[in-house]
């Protein structure tokens, strides 16, 4: 790329070899002296009161080291919106698959004999599982009965308490721009539409897992399969009710987040143990527990009812979309705020409504899966979007151009809409895929083509912060808390860095995210990092950039702004042969006369605008869209059903791409989980039994 030495270069991942020789660590292969291995009881019923715990037959197990149920610590919830949930059940299991005891021991094998041991009691209650009757004011079971008084999080963002009159709801958002009812008697065609979307699981290739050590001053020390540390912290802090600086929270790599990683899952259940034994305890969850009580995706049901003019312009819509939380709020109920972005992002619509309600049922807590449900419902809106267009005999990918956000419009939420690639993502997928070339069919197999147009936001709100330590033998160290999962964050980051000092990547050493090392990043989310972070970075290298210049001042017989630095020298600008090695500047140990240390500081946050209750409203609602596009061609057994994908592809306005084959990657993974989720992936769930767990 023009002008840029590093950035816009497809540069190796820096974890590459790593991962390839098997050297790479992620949590499950780390190991502490004396540790023990912990294991869940996990609750058999959907909805019952729990009358009784048996742990005597575990607890006398040889190798058994320590045994807990709730009733040891009754007072430890948590909840990211509404401390809604005990870390193990005390008086009632909402879920299949909840904690109600857990046990450390010697090994794996002994710590799962030894839960079989354990005998509970249930009075088994209603349950619920169609978040379609538990949105009802009457429904057949209410969940959380003391809903109205828990203790709600005191969050920045917007989300709405619960209402009284709908027991089951956790939460309900809404947007409002102009007036739905008077656009539909404008409108030549009103069509309404019900899509479904069942929940999958992230399914990550690393499990969730880990490592949890008491301190001797009531603190803990963590590992584990987190995507931001110090979220981790926050969480695990608050749900223990000890200071965050009690706790340490160390990141290794991750084996895949897609959002399934972004709540305390296994920590809190290993630190009682490891509290009540004086141990360090291991958990890790099978693949079976990960389906039944980790955090699945939402399951979302969307009504769409659309007005449009004979020429394909949209006039009204009108959204209802029902979120199935699961068994607690979690963050589930951010799922049910940030999906609605997926209608906001692309269209201009004169008159718009938006319901979102995160509803409670009886089956495993849910909460994000790759763009925090914005991705589910860009795909229903698609879908109508087709509907619409060939009711009204109109080219699909047409009516989607006439229908776009322009740069400077507003979108329905007040949101200013900036850098929109829509319409050229739809030109190059639509040649791509040969839209107006015919596909040849042969019975019993049709064929046809598809495109559809996509957004993706990045959430406000959040900060970064980030730190360059200069070394003396030349290295760049930079301390930052973004997790690399797979993505390529650190090989990005490390790029931003090279390119600002004018050396190669090989000079940038990454430090893993620590709590007690790095600085704070909000969390590994929303695809912020390069964003978020980089822009940190960026801010981090220009302070040390500065210091460096103003130590090489005195030196150069030459002021701060008439020097450059590149290559590890600092030079006068239109001299180059007058310079220094940025090396000398360091006394022999690591020590620079004059300032101690040259260490960067860099911060970057995105404002956060409240939005309006009532009506969604507000000055910014998110740092940016991303516009995309996608084309498909198909072909469908017409007597069996049976679907082959024969081509597909996607098109992304992304800027100035720091690594393009990076970026290529992460389409082509989307893709893939896309094609997977549309045609192959289902979590089967009957009366709240997770039948595919396995």
């Amino acid at each position: 790329m023009k002008g840029f030495q590093t950035v816009g270069k497809s540069v190796p991942r820096l974890d590459a070899y790593e991962k390839v020789m098997g050297k790479a660590q992620y949590c499950e292969d780390l190991s502490l002296p004396g540790m023990l291995h912990g294991k869940i009881c996990k609750s058999t019923k959907a909805h019952a009161r729990i009358v009784n715990v048996d742990v005597s037959r575990a607890e006398s197990f040889p190798g058994v080291r320590g045994v807990m149920t709730g009733q040891d610590i009754p007072n430890l919830k948590w909840g990211r919106l509404l401390e809604d949930r005990y870390l193990i059940a005390t008086d009632r299991v909402r879920f299949i698959g909840e904690p109600v005891a857990v046990v450390a021991a010697d090994t794996v094998d002994i710590a799962e004999e030894a839960v079989s041991l354990i005998r509970v009691d249930y009075e088994e209650l209603p349950a619920v599982f169609d978040p379609e009757e538990s949105i009802k004011p009457d429904p057949p079971a209410i969940i959380h009965p003391e809903m109205q008084s828990y203790a709600r999080a005191p969050l920045p963002i917007l989300i709405v308490a619960p209402d009284p009159e709908l027991p089951n709801v956790f939460t309900h958002l809404k947007i409002r721009k102009g007036d739905v009812e008077k656009g539909f008697r404008e409108a030549d065609l009103v069509m309404e539409n019900r899509f479904s979307r069942a929940r999958i699981h992230h399914a990550t290739i690393e499990p969730h897992a880990a490592i949890v050590r008491a301190e001797p001053d009531g603190g803990f020390t963590i590992w584990a399969t987190d995507q931001g540390v110090y979220m981790h912290r926050s969480q695990f802090a608050g749900s223990f009710r000890i200071p965050p600086s009690k706790v340490r929270v160390i990141g290794s790599y991750l084996g895949g987040g897609f959002g399934g990683k972004n709540s305390v899952l296994v920590s809190p259940l290993a630190a009682v143990l490891s509290r009540k034994t004086g141990r360090p305890v291991k958990m890790v969850l099978t693949r079976e527990e990960a389906f039944s009580l980790g955090t699945t995706d939402t399951e979302m049901i969307v009504y769409i009812k659309d007005g449009v003019n004979k020429d394909g312009a949209l006039v009204a819509r009108e959204l209802k979309l029902i979120l199935n939380g699961g068994a607690y709020s979690g963050i589930g109920v951010f799922v049910a705020k940030n999906c609605q972005f997926g209608a906001v992002g692309s269209y201009n619509i004169p008159h718009f409504k938006s319901d979102s309600y995160s509803v409670a049922t009886n089956t495993a807590p849910a909460g994000p899966f790759r763009s925090f449900g914005a991705a589910q419902l860009v795909w229903a809106i698609e879908s109508q979007m087709d509907m619409l267009a060939h009711k009204l005999g109109i080219d699909p990918v047409e009516m989607r151009k006439k229908n776009l956000l322009k740069e400077g419009d507003k979108d329905v939420t007040g949101h200013t809409t900036y850098g929109i690639g829509a319409k050229a993502c739809l030109d190059k997928v639509a040649e791509y895929i040969g839209r107006d070339e015919k596909f040849e069919s042969s019975y019993p197999w049709k064929r046809g083509k598809g495109i559809a147009l996509a957004n993706k936001y990045t959430m406000i709100g959040t900060g970064s912060a980030a730190v360059v330590r200069l070394l003396e033998d030349g290295v760049i160290e930079v301390l930052q808390s973004a997790h690399e999962m797979g993505q390529g964050c650190n090989t990005v980051l490390a790029q931003i860095v090279a390119e600002e000092f004018g050396v190669t990547v090989d000079k940038i050493r990454m430090v893993s995210p620590d709590t007690g090392v790095t600085p704070f990043d909000y969390n590994t989310v929303s695809s912020r990092v390069t964003y978020h972070m980089g822009n940190a970075l960026r801010r981090a290298c220009q302070d040390a950039k500065q210091q460096i210049l103003n130590l090489s001042s005195k030196r150069l017989d030459a002021p701060p702004e008439e020097l450059a630095i590149s290559a590890g020298q600092v030079y006068v600008r239109g001299n180059e042969e007058k310079a220094i090695s940025i090396k000398k500047l360091f006394v022999p140990g690591g020590f620079v006369p004059g300032l101690g240390l040259i260490l960067g500081k860099g911060q970057f946050n995105t404002p956060y605008s409240r939005e309006d209750p009532e009506t969604g409203q507000a000055e910014r609602t998110v740092a940016y869209y991303a516009h995309g596009a996608a084309a498909v061609g198909v072909e469908v057994n017409v007597e069996t059903g049976q679907v082959r994908v024969l081509r597909v592809g996607e098109a992304w306005d992304m800027g100035q791409p720091i690594n393009p084959q990076l970026c290529e990657g992460q389409i082509e993974g989307g893709m893939g989980m896309g094609i997977g989720t549309a045609l192959y992936e289902k979590m089967m769930i009957h009366e709240g039994i997770v039948a595919n767990a396995n």
